[in-house]
């Protein structure tokens, strides 16, 4: 800001402060209040103005005038906070007229009169409040620098410019703290705790200010006497409040004093700067040390006894608002001032030539430590390289030569742009890192544009179908749709390889209320109007826009996913095919009589205005009385509370029977209650009336042993037929009459009385209570443990509303579902896993009919037209159930019409509700494949294979596509149900926006930082208390963040996690492990290739019998692995699939058999020259297989991996691997020999690697054989062994050859023991007491064993086969015993003895 403003603000001010004291300074003791004015001329008669305290209150213990001035009187200060008279007048003294007194009516003084005439203590209060706020106002903008600086963290030095911002803005907390005084004067005269709080509060900001603010300028002063002239006051105010702070709470008028006391010293602060400083604004600060010496006369004067009519205190406030925003100014006029000056300094002191000595001296040794310290780094690495060439082996010439002679071209590891579409173009070299987000682009763009995902409805494989679970129009992927997507996509991979016919086909479902409830909001929102105000027609086009706009992004989200999904079959539930089926289903349906309309109860939504399926209701527990907050309520409902009343009988004779109800308004409805027939209390009153106490309805009162439980409650239950489920049976079987007291938005109808009429239902709630008490009725209220069902996309409380809908029987096609399922002799339907049989068969048992119909505009219109006949004297629509007629369209019903109502006028209306979602949703296998027509595809693929799900829409999804595909398209729409749990946390609760652990798939693939997660939240709709609870969550759970861990990972481990149970624990550090081991996978594949050579071209085939041990082992265990995933795939046991591939990869192709092999290629020794062609085929071969075996779990990385690989000759090769063959077994790879002779190998190593612990040292070891085919396996694979173990060397020892000293022993089985040579490193106590617990803990098993082999029948009843096994494992257990002892003896005698 420019001085010429500065001006400006300091002129505008001033002006507001002398309008402010206008009416102050111009005020006579005419203006005064009559009853002040009176008290004060009488206390001058009393003559206690002066000396005497003049407000000896008619409070006071006697009553009598007190000594001395009133502000050292410290006892009657405490009286005052006793009385609490500060909060109005002070002065409602004893010697007020007598007149007065009494029309006061002993209440406290207080100035009547408008402003600004009205004199308070303190200052002219709407003045002073606009005049801080405008003064705060100014100060906005700094502290918002300041935050900013902080926030940015720059430095605090006087040669850095940010210098200025930082001591300005110190001075901007002073002005602020002294805001605190200015307040405590507009607030004084009303709340005078606050007033304390404040002062308190401001003089200890000022206190802390004070010393910031010296300490930098001192420090800043160059010279030793500025730094006096810094410090002195400094002191001197310290002091002062230090004083001011003791005695705050002691003496009043001490304080007063020491606050005098205190405004001298800083006006004595204030005047040393203003002379320390030297730059052309030091006017300001003379012109603050005036204007402030003027405001501390003003408040002495406004102390008493001076204190007169005009108020001081106004004045002194008045003048300090110009005057701090001209000290602000000031203060930052003068630390730009001297930070300019130092910037100076410092600039000439970095000229050539004029460099402080002692700071070139202190640049000069740090340069010599920093250069020390790069020395001594250097040396330490070219220590450990010299230590790491002696260790490894020998690298190949070629490669040595390569490096040498070639740098390596970034560009040649960076993957070229691909047109989108075509096939990837990869770079020359493989990057030496696995990226999942190079890898997995461009691949899905060409497989989807190859038509690699299009089934052949006319081809001669067998089919192979899967219907993707249609997700809802307005959904995003969340963890639920990849759990679906990875399973089913693996499955179809897997099919579409072993040579099927694999259809896998996408769609979504309209989502009737979903996405209603979403168009709805967008109107509200950018037009602010519902769909009543633009009708339906024009809603319903809106809604399509919005689904053609924004629908169908979760489609997009599972491409990323590689989901290999036929997109030439994408079909949606409401487009025109699907609509076809849905109304012919209707139609079909209904003439067969499984479709017909009645008045029933329905799960009511008030705020969506429609009724809900089960699914779409959540129950929540209450355990007492809870306050919850309902859609269109201000204040919060309460539950959880059982209200009991009486009814009065008719007859007083009679008296009056009690009933209990959690909702006690629907007692508008009751039209009867209930008692048992067996319940002595109530014989008396059978076949008598209670009357209704509003609207005087005769309530009968009947016998319902069905319902009513005489032990629970009264006995008595009122039954309310309309709104509640069992009561609505109660009214069937007794005739009752059901009264509808709701509206359709939840408001008290006409039914419920004019006195309730119009209440929305939980005001009518309080109101009815308190009805009940005025008429005596009321009786108690308590907590009551129920079950609350709240509507999952409004949030709104069910209400059980009586309504006519349209139902589907389902009794018939719920005993043919589930016989499909349970008849084993005629089975048509596999469930899997075989626990969910159980409720499946106590669901469809216990079926009822299906309410199918909603009251939404968006969905599949009913296709049923309502009569009215010109004759008819109920003209509303659905008043007489038997007009209606139903038809595929308005002809067809037309015609229906004129042959059931011929020769009569009439007029047909359409239904305006339209289908439940799941009606649809239930008929999708039979309409995506083209039903109702025949088609090629619905011949070819119908029934599907595998219907593959959560299992939490067991009943509300699979039973209904079970029971209409089998009584529409004639056989069940599917062989198999895969049901997969459902995903939770890692520590195993349910995801939810309000706990912050809620998962996007797609965050999980590409990464995402913490804050990106904070940010997510922030754009739901939470609370604060839940955001701040949610980003807690979040930042116990992922408190970096989620690492970019790509789509194959995150498939395979929610692969992985199908086996737990009904419920997946996710952990995404799980996730993180498998994109990890992407990067094992990726660089073995790396190290092949490099073995490989440019020049490679694979065999055929190979002869696994001339090939060496280590690759004819691989190669079997390959078969193993490929049978185990295949029989598992089969089995439907997905974990164990990805289990058993991850395994053979991990296990036994990167940790042994790359690791074996690669002496054949450290350098070009003759000897190996052979095994190193067969450890090439043979490289290729796993990888080839292997990739294969993988690819329906991780498909991106295996499609780039195989690309790179060599094509063998003679040979076409696929286009990808996608529509390669599955790996199968090869007998002749089969070898069980090879296989225990590996195993031997890898325990003999890892009792070796055992004993080396985590060093990486080479060391040379010894094999004590106890029989010749082991010594000959170990002789035969020492090469193995030492490789594998990183041994120096390996030898082979028996009983005349022992090891020697300073070695540690391990026991591989009975026949073999292993010694590793730690010289130097090995403790004889510690090794002994590790060989002695081993000894202790075989001797246990020994103990056990020979126990059970020798109890009593044990040979009679045991078979014989487990005998055998027994015998021969206590043998074993003996010869390792032997072996620890041979091991312990052989230590001992190595050991020397003291």
């Amino acid at each position: 800001m420019n001085r010429m403003a500065q001006l400006h603000w300091i002129l505008f001010l001033t002006a507001l402060s002398v309008l402010a004291l206008v009416p102050t300074l111009y005020a006579s003791a005419g203006d005064v209040d009559p009853i002040y004015k009176c008290c004060v001329e009488d206390c001058e008669k009393s003559g206690c103005v002066r000396d005497k305290c003049f407000q000896h209150c008619k409070f006071s213990s006697d009553g009598k005038p007190i000594d001395g001035p009133w502000y050292l009187q410290e006892p009657l200060y405490m009286r005052w906070k006793q009385w609490d008279c500060r909060s109005d007048c002070r002065y409602h003294c004893m010697l007020a007229r007598e007149k007065e007194r009494e029309n006061l009516g002993d209440k406290p003084v207080k100035y009547h009169g408008k402003w600004p005439f009205q004199r308070v203590y303190g200052i002219q209060e709407p003045v002073a409040v606009s005049l801080s706020a405008l003064n705060l106002a100014i100060q906005f903008h700094g502290w918002i620098s300041f935050f900013i600086f902080l926030y940015y963290k720059l430095p605090l030095r006087p040669d850095k410019r940010t210098y200025y911002e930082y001591t300005g803005l110190w001075h901007i907390y002073a002005m602020l703290s002294m805001n605190c005084w200015f307040w405590s004067a507009v607030f004084h005269s009303r709340d005078v705790e606050l007033t304390e709080k404040l002062d308190y509060s401001s003089a200890v900001a000022l206190l802390g200010y004070t010393l910031i603010l010296a300490i930098l300028r001192a420090f800043n002063v160059r010279d030793e006497a500025g730094r006096v002239m810094i410090a002195a006051p400094v002191l001197a105010f310290v002091t002062t409040h230090i004083l001011y702070l003791n005695f705050y709470k002691l003496d009043y008028g001490l304080n007063l004093k020491v606050c005098i006391a205190m405004g001298v010293t800083q006006l004595l602060i204030w005047a040393v700067w203003a002379g320390v400083t030297r730059h052309p604004s030091r006017w300001k600060l003379w012109v603050v040390v005036v204007g402030g010496g003027l405001a501390t006369l003003l408040e002495i004067y406004d102390f008493p006894p001076y204190r007169g009519f005009v108020d001081a205190h106004a004045l002194s406030n008045a003048t300090t608002i110009p005057l701090t925003y001209l000290w602000w100014s000031f203060a930052r006029d003068d630390a730009e001032f001297g930070t300019l000056a130092l910037l100076k300094k410092v600039e000439s002191e970095k000229k050539p030539g004029m460099e402080d000595p002692e700071r070139k001296k202190k640049k000069e040794e740090k340069a010599r430590e920093k250069e020390l310290k790069k020395q001594k780094a250097l040396e330490k690495a070219a220590k450990l390289q010299a230590q790491q060439a002696s260790n490894a082996p020998k690298r190949s010439e070629r490669k040595n030569v390569k490096r040498g002679t070639e740098e390596e071209n970034l560009e040649d590891f960076v993957d070229p742009e691909t047109p989108f579409g075509e096939k990837k173009q990869m770079s020359r070299q493989m990057a030496k890192q696995f990226s999942p987000s190079a890898v997995e682009k461009s691949w899905y763009a060409w497989w989807e544009k190859s038509g690699f995902f299009v089934a052949d409805a006319n081809s001669s494989k067998p089919p192979f179908v899967i219907v993707l679970p249609p997700p809802n129009v307005t959904g995003a992927l969340h963890i639920g749709h990849a759990l679906t997507a990875a399973i089913e996509d693996t499955m179809i991979r897997w099919r579409r390889m072993s040579g099927y016919n694999a259809l896998w086909v996408p769609g979504m479902d309209h989502a009737g209320i979903a996405t209603q409830v979403v168009v709805e909001k967008m109107l509200m929102r950018e037009e602010k109007k519902t769909r009543h105000d633009i009708g339906r027609e024009i809603f319903v086009s809106k809604v399509w826009d919005w689904k053609n706009k924004y629908g169908g992004a979760i489609l997009q989200q599972l491409r990323r996913l590689g989901a290999s999904l036929d997109w030439t079959r994408e079909c949606f539930t409401m487009d025109e095919k699907r609509s076809k089926a849905v109304t012919e289903a209707f139609v079909r349906l209904y003439k067969e009589g499984l479709i017909y309309r009645d008045l029933r109860l329905v799960n009511w939504d008030c705020v969506l205005r429609t009724a809900i399926s089960d699914i779409e209701v959540d129950y929540i527990d209450i355990k007492e009385r809870t306050l919850r907050k309902v859609p269109g309520y201000d204040k919060f409902v309460e539950f959880g509370v059982l209200t009991s009343f009486a009814y009065p009988l008719e007859g007083e004779e009679l008296g009056e029977v009690v009933v209990a109800t959690t909702r006690v308004e629907t007692m508008l409805g009751d039209t009867a209650i209930a008692v048992h027939p067996d319940d002595k209390r109530y014989h008396r009153l059978h076949g008598k009336f209670a009357i209704h106490p509003f609207n005087g309805r005769r309530i009968p009162i009947i016998c319902d042993a069905i319902l009513v439980d005489p032990e629970f409650g009264t006995g008595a239950v009122k039954i309310t037929p309309a709104h509640d489920p069992n009561d609505f049976e109660v009214g069937k079987r007794h005739n009752l009459e059901f009264i509808n007291i709701f509206t359709d938005d939840g408001k008290i109808n006409s039914n419920g009385g004019s006195e309730f009429e119009g209440l929305p239902r939980f005001e009518a709630r309080e109101a009815v209570i308190e009805a009940l008490k005025k008429k005596g009725l009321f009786k108690e209220a308590k907590n009551n443990e129920m079950r609350l069902g709240i509507c999952s996309r409004s949030n709104d409380v069910v209400e059980p509303l009586i309504k006519p809908q349209w139902y589907v029987n389902c009794s018939t096609m719920a005993k043919e579902s589930l016989d499909a399922a349970m008849d084993e002799e005629n089975k048509k339907l596999e469930i899997i896993p075989k626990q969910y049989n159980a409720d499946w068969k106590r669901w469809l048992e216990n079926i009822r009919d299906w309410c199918i119909s909603r009251q939404l505009w968006w969905g599949h219109r009913i296709p049923a037209w309502y009569v009215t006949l010109e004759e008819d004297d109920l003209r509303e629509v659905g008043a007489y159930n038997d007009h209606w007629v139903v038809a595929r369209n308005e002809e067809e019903a037309q015609e229906e019409a004129n042959k059931i109502y011929a020769g009569k006028k009439f007029h047909l209306c359409q239904d305006p509700d339209v289908l439940d979602t799941w009606f649809s949703s239930g008929l999708f296998p039979l309409s995506v494949l083209g039903w109702p027509d025949t088609t090629d595809d619905l011949k070819a693929f119908y029934p599907t294979s595998v219907l593959e799900t959560g299992h939490d829409i067991l009943f509300f999804w699979v039973a209904r596509m079970v029971m209409l595909g089998m009584k529409l398209g004639g056989n069940v729409p599917f062989s198999k149900v895969y049901l997969h749990p459902m995903i939770r946390d890692a520590h195993g609760r349910k995801m939810s926006k309000s706990l912050g652990n809620v998962i996007d798939p797609l965050e999980v693939i590409n990464g995402i930082t913490i804050e990106g997660l904070h940010k997510r939240l922030e754009e739901g709709n939470l609370d604060p208390k839940e955001l701040e609870f949610a980003k807690e969550g979040q930042k116990k759970d992922f408190p970096n963040g989620i690492s970019e861990c790509g789509a194959d990972a995150l498939r395979f481990a929610l692969v992985s996690y199908t086996a737990q149970s009904d419920k997946i624990n996710l952990d995404i550090q799980r996730v993180v492990g498998y994109r990890q081991w992407c990067n094992k996978l990726w660089n073995a594949t790396r190290f092949a290739m490099s073995r490989l050579g440019d020049d490679y071209v694979p065999p055929s085939n190979v002869d696994p019998d001339a090939l060496p041990f280590s690759c004819q082992w691989i190669l079997s265990v390959l078969n193993k692995a490929i049978a185990k995933t295949v029989s598992s795939l089969e089995s439907y046991e997905f974990s164990d699939a990805a289990s058993t591939v991850y395994s053979w990869w991990q296990y036994q192709l990167c940790d042994v058999f790359i690791e074996v092999i690669k002496p054949y290629f450290a350098g070009n020794d003759p000897k190996y020259s052979s095994e190193r062609n067969s450890a090439q085929d043979t490289l290729w071969l796993c990888l080839d297989y292997g990739l294969r075996l993988l690819h329906p779990f991780m498909p991106f990385v295996t499609e780039e991996l195989w690309q790179r690989l060599p094509s063998p000759k003679d040979c076409k090769r696929a286009a990808s691997i996608m529509i390669c063959d599955y790996p199968s077994i090869v007998e002749s790879w089969t070898n069980e020999r090879v296989e225990l002779e590996m195993e031997l190998i890898e325990s003999t190593v890892k009792s070796l690697r055992s004993l080396a612990k985590e060093s990486r040292e080479r060391r040379p070891a010894y094999v004590h054989c106890r029989t010749n085919p082991v010594t000959e396996t170990i002789n035969y694979h020492k090469l193995e062994i030492e490789t594998l173990a990183n041994l120096s060397s390996l030898t082979i020892t028996d009983d005349n050859v022992t090891a020697p000293a300073g070695c540690t022993v391990s026991v591989v089985n009975e026949n073999l023991s292993v010694y590793l040579n730690l010289q130097g490193s090995l403790s004889a106590e510690a090794e002994l007491e590790r060989i002695r617990k081993k000894m202790d803990e075989i001797q246990k098993q020994m103990e056990k064993l020979s126990k059970m082999i020798n109890a009593s029948g044990y040979k009679e009843k045991v078979p014989a086969q487990l005998q055998e096994e027994n015998a021969a494992k206590l043998k074993s257990l003996e010869q390792e015993y032997s072996s620890l002892e041979e091991a312990s003896h052989h230590i001992k005698e190595q050991t020397p003895t003291s």
